[in-house]
């Protein structure tokens, strides 16, 4: 009991110890503790001072739908950010982010719109958060174009511009498909004035046939830019076929040998006398006359009337001109009767010069 009490009066008298000792030259330690602290602070700031640098901070949109475009600008915005040197030293480009937020904007139409936005952090901006500032500290809102989406069906206009070989022609061309979707931005897709495709290459005087690019072009043929086609690719066939090069003709009939003795060939008519030859241009420019297949008249004393083929070369197709096909020609060949020379009389008047005597009447 008794050595409690005495604990107590040594502790009381340690504690007025120590107040004295604190009170005593307070002056001088207030000062010498004020001095210290400052002097801690003003060493760690050479150590480490405060630094402000500027950051390109990439502007991020969130809550956009996928179909429509938003064009943002500027696309990066410049923003100081303040911290301690070794935190700044951490810091990255990228890690400190605007976000834009997209929700309740209207989409209907190309309009103008601001879009409320907050700072976003990661990496070491994210885990300095609170030993870093911001000028601006909040970020203004941000001017936006927006762009609807949209899609339409068109159909592929062909262009070529190869020359056929002559005597040839390309035919009605094969393209597939024959329409392509277009999706991209309205304002786009509203100056698309039609869909082509250009068949190009592959051998000179050959038929055009495989997969072309497709491209969309406004009123003024210039290409529409920033446009998705679906497919990007069609297959185009254009045939080389022969061109039908047609002249008119004469028929002519051969005919061969002669007739009885006595007889001669008096007329010739073949109907028709003129057709109508068609093909290659090679073939078709030498001929100015069909004949037909031999007509004999040898020994014959009367008329000849019948139906005779056309020699017609390979490759030739024969009409006649109202355009109906032929192969063989109406052929008439008149004959006539060879008349011997008459023989006149001598008159009483007349002399007889030709040493016969003529009797008198």
């Amino acid at each position: 009991m008794s050595l409690t009490v005495e604990s107590k009066k040594a502790l009381e008298r340690h504690k007025l110890a120590l107040v004295e000792r604190i009170r005593r030259n307070f002056g001088l330690k207030f000062i010498s503790l004020t001095t210290a602290v400052l002097l801690y602070f003003y060493v760690q700031a050479e150590r480490n001072p405060n630094v402000t640098r500027p950051f390109t901070t990439p502007v991020l949109i969130e809550h956009k739908p996928d179909d429509v475009e938003v064009q943002v600008d500027p696309q990066k915005i410049k923003v100081n950010v303040s911290g301690p040197r070794s935190i700044m030293d951490l810091i990255k480009e990228g890690e400190v982010r605007i976000v834009a937020d997209f929700t309740g904007t209207p989409v209907d139409k190309v309009s103008s719109q601001k879009l409320k936005c907050r700072y976003d952090f990661i990496g070491s901006a994210a885990e300095h958060r609170l030993e870093i500032t911001l000028d601006p500290p909040e970020p203004s809102k941000l001017p936006v174009m927006v762009y609807p989406q949209r899609t339409m069906q068109a159909n592929v206009s062909l262009h070529y511009l190869r020359e056929a070989p002559e005597g040839y022609r390309y035919n009605a061309a094969e393209v597939s498909p024959p329409k392509v979707k277009v999706t991209g931005r309205l304002d786009r897709v509203e100056r698309v004035e039609r869909v082509v495709v250009n068949a190009v290459g592959g051998e000179a005087g050959a038929s055009i046939e495989g997969d072309f690019n497709v491209s969309a072009v406004d009123s003024s043929n210039k290409p529409v830019e920033g446009l998705t086609l679906t497919p990007a690719t069609v297959h185009v066939t254009i045939p080389l076929v022969v061109e039908p090069y047609s002249k008119v003709v004469s028929v002519s009939p051969d005919v061969k040998d002669t007739p009885q003795a006595g007889f001669r060939l008096y007329d010739i008519q073949v109907s028709p006398i003129q057709v109508r030859v068609t093909g290659k241009p090679t073939q078709i420019n030498h001929i100015s006359t069909l004949l037909t297949q031999s007509i004999s008249i040898r020994d014959r004393m009367e008329d000849l009337e019948a139906d005779v083929a056309l020699i017609v070369p390979d490759g030739v197709t024969v009409r006649t001109l109202d355009d109906k096909p032929l192969r063989r020609v109406h052929v008439r060949i008149a004959l006539k009767r060879d008349v011997p020379p008459t023989i006149q009389p001598n008159t009483p008047n007349t002399p007889n010069t030709g040493g016969t005597p003529v009797p008198n009447p």
